[in-house]
């Protein structure tokens, strides 16, 4: 049985999203671009970075600066 896997939980699970070129052109994305990928039907979302390589990945870095912490994206 094959079971289908959102393209979030793939992401997460992978740490990256390969694009295809038509995708990346229809939508005009260019390198060091930030993403929201939503998924309406369960509610998840996580902020990328889009990369040369045709590539997704999650953004990383601190999560507070200078005592202070985002409270949303």
């Amino acid at each position: 049985m094959l079971m289908y896997q959102p393209v979030i939980d793939q992401f997460y699970l992978e740490g990256m999203l390969k694009l295809d070129d038509d995708f990346v052109k229809q939508n005009e994305l260019f390198p060091n671009m930030f993403l929201v990928l939503k998924n309406e039907a369960c509610g998840k979302s996580v902020m990328c970075r889009f990369y040369e390589d045709m590539t997704l990945r999650p953004l990383k870095g601190p999560t507070k600066a200078f005592g202070l912490a985002t409270r949303n994206k």
